[in-house]
């Protein structure tokens, strides 16, 4: 798990930081061009690139082309994709360690679901999404109440809701 972090860690930060930290992927700059562009950083992002090239020259062949294609990848997304990964990377970073364990516990959790549950919870929140606030705080209020009652009392409302279906 703790390669998989790093790996998600340095994908992220390889598509903040540009094809700098690619070159092997990419037709080589000049060498001007490239004392250019060093030059237009900040100390900040100077130190923060000489870090994430660190971290590079530490991956194993395996782990550099593993990266090298999930960045292809990135670099195909469209714009508006992009932003979104690189949105959730931004949440992931500001994540405590404790919630980032529990992040990686729940995704594990959900990866061990059947294909098909996890399609009818995709289904679901996407169903979620499109309600108005007013529609989403009312679908709340009855989880949370739903959420509050005993086994015995929901089984008696599934029976309710049963008998109801069944009438119709």
């Amino acid at each position: 798990m703790r390669r998989l972090s790093m790996i998600l860690i340095l994908t992220a930060c390889a598509a903040a930081a540009g094809p700098a930290v690619w070159a092997e992927t990419e037709t080589a700059a000049p060498a001007e061009q490239k004392r250019e562009q060093w030059q237009k950083l900040t100390p900040a992002e100077r130190q923060t690139l000489r870090e994430r090239h660190r971290a590079w020259e530490k991956l194993s062949p395996e782990e550099r082309k593993a990266l090298r294609a999930r960045w292809e990848h990135f670099r195909n997304l469209p714009p508006d994709r992009q932003k979104q990964v690189r949105g959730a990377f931004h949440r992931y970073s500001q994540l405590t360690p404790e919630e980032r364990k529990a992040l990686r516990a729940r995704w594990a959790e959900w990866e061990k679901l059947p294909p098909e549950r996890r399609e009818r919870i995709h289904n679901n929140y996407e169903r979620f999404r499109q309600l108005s606030p007013e529609q989403r705080q009312r679908w709340l209020k009855r989880y949370h109440h739903w959420r509050n009652l005993s086994p015995e009392e929901r089984q008696k409302l599934r029976q309710r809701m049963k008998q109801r279906h069944h009438d119709r």
